[in-house]
């Protein structure tokens, strides 16, 4: 069974989001749960706006990466609302898990708090390293699979 669950933070005002699933542990004979955080340190106000902070996110990302002025536009016309939804996809999860590990690490090493890093420059770090995928024998690089996207979106329109 997955939840989101949301905790707040009475010191900072910060709202974090969580992921909960539950599952049966069959070592352990007992009902576990698995949290991935999805979007850190916004407070409770900016969650009417979440559309906006994805969107934000994604195209700045896209600049910090080098993309130019014809894939930001073919970016701005794939752009649709923010829709969330229960659909998991195993693989994207693990893609994801591996992310979330990464940026702990990151910030264990950095000795910061979650809010410390960059979010953009963060993103573009995130999308410049090598993913695997089920089914598809060589790495996706984000960064260069997102830009031949555009360039194909903006040839085509």
């Amino acid at each position: 069974m997955a939840a989101i669950v949301y905790q707040t933070n009475k010191k900072t005002g910060f709202t974090y989001a969580y992921e909960s699933i539950s599952y049966w542990d069959k070592e352990k004979k007992q009902s576990r749960a698995r949290r991935i955080v999805f979007v850190p340190a916004l407070k409770k106000n900016d969650f009417a706006g979440l559309d906006w902070y994805f969107r934000d996110g994604y195209m700045n990302t896209l600049l910090k990466v080098g993309a130019e002025e014809r894939h930001m536009v073919a970016a701005e016309k794939l752009l649709s609302p923010l829709v969330c939804d229960n659909d998991c996809n195993r693989s994207v999860q693990g893609t994801l898990n591996q992310m979330v590990q990464e940026l702990g690490w990151m910030l264990e090493c950095d000795n910061a708090s979650v809010t410390a890093p960059a979010p953009y420059r963060t993103g573009a770090w995130l999308a410049e390293r090598p993913c695997t995928a089920k089914g598809v024998r060589d790495c996706i690089w984000p960064v260069s699979a997102m830009l031949d996207l555009l360039e194909k979106v903006g040839s085509a329109g």
